[in-house]
C-alpha cells in the first residue's frame, strides 16, 4: 500500500508541476513604424493678388493637413489663413496665421496642392 501511495504521490505532484507551471504561449504583436517627424515651421502668411513668381513640381503627394488650434483673432480686420505643406526637398508644414484683410468683409482662400501630370504644383492663396 505504501507503495502505491508513493507512486501516486510521485504521480500526482508530476501532475501538479505541470499544471502550476503553466503553458507558454507567445503573442506577437506588430506595431506600424512612427511616421517620419515633420518640421513646423510657424510664418506670417501674405496673400496677394499677384501670381506665383516661381512653378515648383513636385512628384510626391503632400500629407494630409495637420490640424491646427485656431485662437481668438487679434481684431475683426483679421482673418484666418489655415496652414499647408511647403516643399524644401522635403514636406515641411507652415502653420496657419492671422492676415491682415485688404478690405472689410474679405475673405482668404488658402492655397493648395494641385494634381498635374506626372506631380503636383502649388496653387497660391487669394483674397475674395
Amino acid at each position: 500500500m505504501s507503495g502505491r501511495l508513493l507512486v501516486g504521490g510521485v504521480l500526482g505532484g508530476a501532475i501538479l508541476m505541470v499544471l502550476g507551471t503553466g503553458c507558454v504561449a507567445r503573442r506577437v504583436v506588430y506595431v506600424p513604424a512612427p511616421p517620419p517627424p515633420v518640421q513646423v515651421v510657424t510664418t506670417q502668411v501674405q496673400m496677394t493678388t499677384n501670381g506665383p513668381t516661381q512653378t515648383v513640381i513636385v512628384t510626391q503627394q503632400p500629407p494630409a493637413p495637420l490640424v491646427e488650434v485656431i485662437q481668438l483673432a487679434p481684431s475683426p480686420f483679421h482673418a484666418w489663413v489655415p496652414g499647408y505643406w511647403s516643399w524644401n526637398g522635403a514636406w515641411v508644414w507652415i502653420g496657419g496665421s492671422w492676415a491682415h484683410r485688404p478690405h472689410p468683409g474679405a475673405v482668404g482662400v488658402g492655397g493648395n496642392w494641385a494634381h498635374r501630370g506626372r506631380g503636383f504644383v502649388w496653387v497660391g492663396g487669394r483674397w475674395r
